[in-house]
C-alpha cells in the first residue's frame, strides 16, 4: 500500500513536462567579425535536456557543466546549428556555458566560437535546434556584423530552417 501512495503522490505533485512553459523557443545571438563567429545559444533547460537525452539514447539527462553534457551538445550542434562561409562549413567549439533564470524558467546557454580560414563575407545559417524534439519549436536568432554593426533577425521554423546573408564592406 505504501508504494501505491508514493506513486499517487508523485503523480499528483509532479507537474507534467508541458507545465514548465507553454511554448518551445531558443534564443540565439551571433556576432561576426573578420574571420570569427561567436554564437550564444540559449534554451529552456528542460527542452535542451529532452534533445540531448534523445541524442544519447537516454530517457532523461541532467543538463550541467560537465564534459559529458558538453560533448553531447557539441555533437548536437554539429548537425543542428550549421554555419557556412562561402563553400566552407565552420566547426564550432564550446568556450563557456551556464545557467540563468528567465522569469520563473531555468535557462541554459552555450557560447560557441567558430573560425573561418579567411574574412567572412557571407554566411549561410541552418538552425534546426530542437525542431525534431518539439512540434511547436521556434528559434529566434539575432545576427550582428562588425565593424559595420549591421543587424539581422531571423525566425527559424520547421519549414524555414535556413537563411543566407552577405556582409557589405
Amino acid at each position: 500500500m505504501t508504494i501505491l501512495w508514493a506513486i499517487l503522490l508523485t503523480l499528483l505533485f509532479t507537474p507534467p513536462r508541458d507545465a514548465e512553459h507553454k511554448f518551445h523557443v531558443s534564443y540565439n545571438r551571433v556576432a561576426v567579425e573578420d574571420n570569427i563567429v561567436v554564437a550564444r545559444l540559449r534554451f529552456f533547460k528542460d527542452d535542451l535536456g529532452v534533445a540531448l537525452a534523445e541524442l544519447s539514447g537516454s530517457e532523461s539527462l541532467l543538463i550541467d557543466a560537465t564534459p559529458i553534457t558538453d560533448s553531447l551538445f557539441q555533437a548536437y550542434i554539429a548537425s543542428h546549428f550549421i554555419l557556412e562561409s562561402g563553400e566552407q562549413r565552420l566547426t564550432g567549439g564550446i568556450t563557456a556555458s551556464g545557467e540563468e533564470v528567465l522569469g520563473k524558467e531555468m535557462m541554459w546557454w552555450y557560447l560557441v566560437e567558430y573560425q573561418a580560414p579567411e574574412t567572412i563575407s557571407s554566411l549561410r545559417l541552418t538552425n534546426t535546434l530542437l525542431l525534431d524534439s518539439f512540434d511547436d519549436q521556434k528559434n529566434i536568432l539575432q545576427l550582428q556584423h562588425f565593424p559595420s554593426e549591421d543587424r539581422w533577425s531571423y525566425y527559424f521554423l520547421e519549414d524555414d530552417r535556413e537563411f543566407y546573408v552577405e556582409f557589405g564592406s
